[in-house]
């Protein structure tokens, strides 16, 4: 069994099986999750570190710039029905990632606190990684640059991470979702590769 570390020195002892909530948090709108990690039974092939892993649902969690406070409500609320719905025994979470502007980094806090809040009502142990290690977990490595060697943007990556997720999971439909949704999920794989 996996252990993994939380805050403090708290050691948490991974399951063999288990359901992993995922979260990409945005100011605008929020990338969830629901995934499910077996052992592969002999007509299933190993797609994650040897284990089974299954999308069991997928949304996206819109919010409304002019009422913080009611978007906040929402995503709880959101949250909520899909805890009571999957019953997660972990939830992995994208860390802020801000650039320069105040107000997305006060309400991407407020987002990130309202989540926290939530899933310690139920007891969910919360992971986070940064989005450069969700990537190259993903990716199994990231190159910055082109083959011409200039920088790739930051859409670039999002894209090529959309089509890894694609590819791991075999789900062709999730090239019509916004990428919110499969970086959820690559949170998510990160999660399984490090656990």
């Amino acid at each position: 069994m996996a252990k993994l570390k939380k805050e403090k020195e708290e050691i948490i002892v991974l399951k063999e099986e288990y359901i992993l909530l995922c979260i990409d948090p945005s100011y605008k709108q929020s990338g969830v999750a629901v995934l499910k990690i077996t052992n592969p039974n002999k007509n299933q092939k190993s797609n994650i570190n040897n284990k089974f892993v299954e999308i069991l649902d997928y949304k996206t969690i819109p919010n409304d710039n002019k009422n913080i406070g009611k978007s906040l409500m929402n995503v709880e609320y959101q949250i909520t029905e899909y805890i009571k719905k999957y019953n997660p025994d972990y939830c992995t979470i994208e860390q802020c990632f801000v650039s320069n502007n105040r107000l997305t980094a006060q309400r991407l806090s407020q987002v990130h606190g309202v989540l926290l809040l939530t899933l310690s009502k139920f007891d969910i142990p919360d992971f986070y990684y940064s989005v450069m290690t969700a990537k190259s977990q993903t990716l199994n490595g990231v190159k910055l640059k082109k083959e011409d060697g200039t920088k790739k943007t930051g859409n670039e990556l999002k894209k090529e991470v959309a089509n890894k997720v694609i590819e791991i999971f075999d789900k062709p439909q999730l090239k019509k979702e916004p990428s919110d949704i499969t970086d959820a999920i690559s949170i998510g794989v990160t999660f399984i590769k490090l656990g």
